[in-house]
């Protein structure tokens, strides 16, 4: 775990990078530990962790090789999280030009679909299944994308993975940006420098409203051109916020403090508490809305289950969400006492999964909830009633 040189120049949103592909990304925890003078913490075991009950695992072995494949969870193996865009767009929840619409026109050039048949590795023998596609430890799911593109203005090395849906919202739809290769080099210059691809793309959005509006003038930019669905000064202001180089230097401290600074364009700020809002519109979701006013950190995606599970999608999860005692579907893009239930009873559930290390793409309350022995023993001996789960 690793920090990059976003984080050793205090990049506000610098994050933490694992394996050149993997990133801790919100919070600016990479900031912190470069703060600290700590480049990386190493550990390395040295013996085979135990297994307390080897029958019960060998049960939730049983167990995941059954719900897996029928779960929605399925779906992300062959198109990764880009493939939600489609969802997103289907829906009105896709960010666009910084918050302003939930509908961008060039959705399909970032959509998992396009990602996988002209940017992962290996299409060109068509072995993306086999070269294009990584895996955390032990998962059977193989979401994680890796990209390779060699020509072109944006060759991108397959070492530094490929982006999320996060990633290709942010600096795509945010930023009215339909260049697929554009979307990916971003990402790669993210992973590279230790930054997090959401506040990242999400201040480089604000700051493109901004300019168009008048708040923001080239003589800020230093003559870049930020207008909306400018490819090219997207990717040269990710490196510059990375190295805090020029106007990147200031889009380094984040969009609120940006506009502080500037004492300009707050008005056009997608935050709470600071923190860039993750690609999902409030309006279509809002219990997420709800969550992001009250988690300590903000505009986080991932603390609880999103809406859409509770609404249309009901009857698909009915049982899995029965577990946590929520039974009444919602109306679409409501909020109400059961929806605020919704995103208690999910938050709880999202922060004990994130406590035992479990993904949530693998065991969240919509993909394959776990049984009671998968939470009581995961092969360590614990038990539930214990742990207070």
């Amino acid at each position: 775990m690793q920090i990059g040189p976003a984080g050793e120049k205090l990049v506000r949103f610098a994050c933490l990078i694992n394996m050149c592909n993997r990133a801790n990304g919100r919070t600016g925890m990479g900031a912190v530990m470069g703060s600290k003078n700590l480049k990386a913490v190493a550990v390395r075991g040295s013996r085979r962790p135990e297994v307390a009950e080897k029958e019960a695992l060998a049960e939730m072995r049983k167990w995941a090789a059954d719900v897996f494949p029928k779960s929605a969870v399925s779906g992300l193996g062959k198109f990764g999280t880009p493939g939600v865009v489609s969802v997103q767009q289907s829906t009105g929840g896709l960010p666009t030009f910084n918050f302003s619409s939930g509908v961008f026109d060039g959705w399909k050039t970032i959509d998992g679909h396009n990602l996988y048949e002209t940017a992962l590795k290996g299409r060109e023998t068509g072995k993306q299944d086999q070269e294009g596609r990584d895996t955390c430890f032990g998962c059977i799911i193989r979401c994680k994308r890796v990209v390779e593109i060699k020509e072109g203005p944006y060759p991108v090395d397959p070492l530094y993975g490929g982006p999320e849906y996060e990633t290709v919202a942010t600096f795509g739809s945010y930023c009215g940006v339909d260049d697929l290769p554009a979307t990916c080099k971003a990402n790669e210059i993210c992973n590279k420098l230790g930054l997090d691809t959401i506040s990242c793309g999400a201040t480089i959005a604000w700051a493109m409203e901004a300019f168009e509006a008048g708040a923001i003038t080239p003589k800020d930019t230093g003559g870049i051109d930020l207008r909306f669905g400018n490819g090219e000064a997207m990717v040269r202001l990710t490196e510059m916020i990375g190295k805090r180089e020029g106007f990147g230097n200031l889009l380094a401290e984040g969009s609120a403090r940006a506009a502080q600074h500037l004492g300009r364009g707050a008005e056009f700020l997608i935050t709470s508490k600071g923190q860039e809002a993750p690609a999902h519109m409030p309006q279509v979701k809002r219990s997420l809305a709800l969550i992001y006013a009250v988690n300590p950190f903000g505009a986080d995606h991932e603390s609880s289950d999103h809406d859409p599970s509770y609404e249309a999608g009901f009857n698909f999860f009915k049982d899995r969400l029965g577990k946590l005692g929520l039974t009444q579907a919602q109306e679409p893009r409501s909020l109400g006492p059961e929806k605020v239930k919704f995103a208690r009873k999910t938050q709880h559930f999202f922060s004990m999964l994130d406590s035992l290390n479990l993904c949530q793409f693998a065991c969240g309350v919509k993909k394959g909830t776990p049984t009671r022995p998968t939470l009581e023993r995961l092969g360590m001996g614990w038990v539930a009633d214990r742990l207070g789960l």
